[in-house]
């Protein structure tokens, strides 16, 4: 257990650097799945396209 004691005014600046650093990396990660999904399936869409339309 840490028994480090911080003011209020320390406790806010740690809350809001950690709050930022959370929102960053939840945005990160939700651009990285948007990413990946777009390269999974532009290629399975153009393979049903073609199936579809016979090209």
């Amino acid at each position: 257990m840490n028994d480090t004691l911080l003011t209020y005014e320390q406790w806010c600046a740690r809350f809001k650097k950690h709050t930022k650093r959370y929102i960053k990396k939840k945005v990160m990660q939700i651009l990285q799945y948007l990413f990946a999904a777009v390269l999974l399936t532009l290629p399975f869409g153009m393979f049903l396209d073609w199936l579809l339309r016979g090209y």
